[in-house]
């Protein structure tokens, strides 16, 4: 289950919004295993394009796409959080976090699916992501924010592997990865993980 929060960011034109949420949903549907179901929760009005495009959505795709309206802004953290206890509701097995300005590789499903099989022992998944532009090209990294280029290097020279890896990013490596390059187990965002 891909976990999306949406908010609209009113400093950009319309067509920009909408062509960046267009992206993120057709990364989806460009996933090699197609047995993939998505929640977007929207956070706040958005506006008429995206409005009408995430309504087509809506009418064409429910429920292999499962629109959540929020009427005011409730910022990543509780979108997600809904849209985790829609998923646990529906039995989900895994969660791929997937931000709504960020696109899956086309096989990220598919590689997160074949770990989980052969390594039960597995409970998180992370990877490594490539920084891109408005236009979904890769930006060259002399121009990519220090703190993003730190994740991007740690991953390159000391990936952090085995039990307890968040305790290990948060006290050996200093930095977090990013959400849209994460999976869990679906019985992990339970309660008390029961």
């Amino acid at each position: 289950m891909f976990i999306i929060p949406y908010h609209a960011d009113n400093n950009k034109e319309e067509w920009e919004e909408k062509r960046m949420i267009t992206d993120t949903i057709e990364g989806l549907f460009t996933q090699t295993d197609g047995d993939w179901n998505a929640i977007l929760v929207v956070n706040g009005h958005s506006k008429g394009m995206v409005s009408n495009y995430l309504s087509d959505l809506k009418g064409k795709f429910h429920p292999k796409i499962d629109i959540i309206s929020l009427d005011r802004i409730a910022g990543p953290g509780v979108a997600r959080n809904l849209a985790i206890m829609r998923a646990i509701e529906k039995g989900c097995s895994l969660v791929l976090f997937n931000d709504a300005d960020d696109i899956s590789h086309p096989k990220r499903l598919e590689v997160v699916k074949s770990i989980f099989l052969e390594k039960p022992e597995v409970d998180v998944i992370y990877s490594t992501f490539e920084v891109i532009d408005e236009n979904n090209h890769q930006i060259p990294r002399n121009k990519i924010s220090s703190p993003i280029l730190e994740i991007l290097e740690s991953h390159e020279v000391n990936p952090i592997e085995g039990n307890d890896i968040w305790i290990k990013m948060g006290t050996e490596t200093g930095y977090i990865n990013a959400t849209s390059s994460t999976a869990v187990r679906g019985w992990l965002c339970q309660p008390n993980g029961k």
